[in-house]
């Protein structure tokens, strides 16, 4: 079976994270990894934001639908539509 069809149906959601950091390095390589991803003509017309502090996430996990694991989550990745990003 192709490696990337077997990865996607052994795909699983994680929601019951454990209690220790994240490290930079892992930090690095899955926002390189989201930046690689493609887009509608290259257009990479989003920004990618960091969440770590607690009150931010406890606020988005209670303003965003079924979120509210991602209080627990130690970093939280938005992604955010900026049009503009690359406007002179």
């Amino acid at each position: 079976m192709n490696e990337m069809i077997e990865l996607l149906q052994n795909h699983v959601s994680v929601r019951d994270y454990a209690n220790r950091l994240v490290s930079e390095e892992i930090k690095n390589e899955l926002v390189r990894s989201a930046q690689s991803a493609s887009t509608s003509n290259f257009v990479q017309a989003y920004s990618i934001i960091e969440m770590k502090d607690p009150k931010v996430k406890d606020e988005l996990a209670e303003i965003t639908q079924f979120s509210g694991h991602l209080a627990k989550a130690p970093v939280v990745y938005v992604f955010v539509a900026d049009l503009y990003r690359h406007a002179v």
